[in-house]
């Protein structure tokens, strides 16, 4: 029995991961798919928020008034998904004064009621919700932004995200939380290229899931198809090796390490501000190699 001091995540059997991995990472996440929390929440909302400021600065330019497409790629229980939808929310003119971006876990945002039948399967994939009622040091140097990321208004015309969520385990936990469709997509499924035809993205996401891929080949066949199908790739971790297990991302797997305060090509290098980090979690940035500017 757990010391009585030691509060465990709702819907989670331990609050260690290695712990809940011991009987094997499938047969866990089989056993949570309705009940998985990131422990980690307000950590995950606090460095998206940051990017996503940072990325529409840089970036946002080229949207020409089109919604940025979002890939939730191991979507746990959507806090990715919601941390992205409450940054727009919160940097429109009407709601970046008074709502946060950084939301509690008992947020009541992104309740929709059930839509219409939509005109093509993927528009069920990428519905936005409806308004709300109100509602560390380390070896590697953390990108910390300049001015709050308040600081940005968003134009007000500006769509909401399109995100397709992606997760072949906890999809019945993410569309209970978020009340949005989850395809049951696996790494290997992504890999063998079982996305959506035609489509692309601005942005994968991949939060707390990349270390694991099962090997080093499977993390190269997984980043070569992703590198095809989106521009940037933002991988968020708690630990120091946000990449996984196997070791950093290489050159020629098609992804090019960022640098963040420049806003440049990081050369494969770990100088410059390569990653965020708030509360423990580390966002890192990579563009595609394979997709041009």
């Amino acid at each position: 029995m757990p010391h009585a001091t030691q509060m465990r995540e709702p819907g989670n059997l331990s609050n260690s991961m290695r712990e809940n991995y011991s009987m094997g990472v499938d047969k866990y996440y089989q056993i949570v798919s309705e009940s998985y929390r990131n422990p980690h929440y307000e950590g995950v909302c606090k460095v998206l928020n940051e990017f996503l400021t940072l990325w529409w600065k840089r970036e946002g330019a080229g949207m020409e008034g089109r919604a940025m497409r979002v890939m939730d790629l191991a979507a746990g229980s959507g806090e990715a998904t919601e941390a992205i939808l409450n940054w727009h929310r919160s940097h429109l003119p009407s709601s970046s004064s008074t709502t946060s971006s950084t939301p509690t876990r008992n947020s009541s945002v992104l309740r929709r009621p059930g839509p219409a039948p939509p005109p093509s399967p993927l528009d069920a994939l990428r519905r936005p919700p409806p308004p709300a009622s109100s509602p560390s040091t380390t070896h590697r140097p953390a990108f910390l932004p300049p001015r709050p990321s308040s600081s940005l208004t968003l134009p007000p015309s500006t769509p909401p995200p399109e995100i397709t969520a992606l997760d072949p385990y906890t999809s019945p936990a993410y569309t209970l939380r978020t009340e949005r469709p989850c395809l049951a997509l696996s790494f290997q499924d992504v890999a063998e290229g079982a996305l959506p035809e035609g489509e692309d993205w601005d942005i994968v996401v991949v939060s707390f899931a990349l270390h694991l891929v099962e090997s080093n080949s499977a993390l190269w066949a997984l980043l070569g198809e992703l590198s095809r199908r989106a521009r940037w790739l933002v991988v968020v971790a708690p630990h120091k090796k946000p990449e996984g297990r196997w070791g950093k991302i290489k050159e020629g797997w098609g992804w090019r390490r960022w640098e963040l305060s420049q806003w440049a090509d990081a050369r494969g290098e770990d100088r410059g501000e390569v990653e965020i980090v708030r509360e423990r979690v580390r966002l890192r940035v990579w563009k595609s190699a394979e997709i041009g500017d």
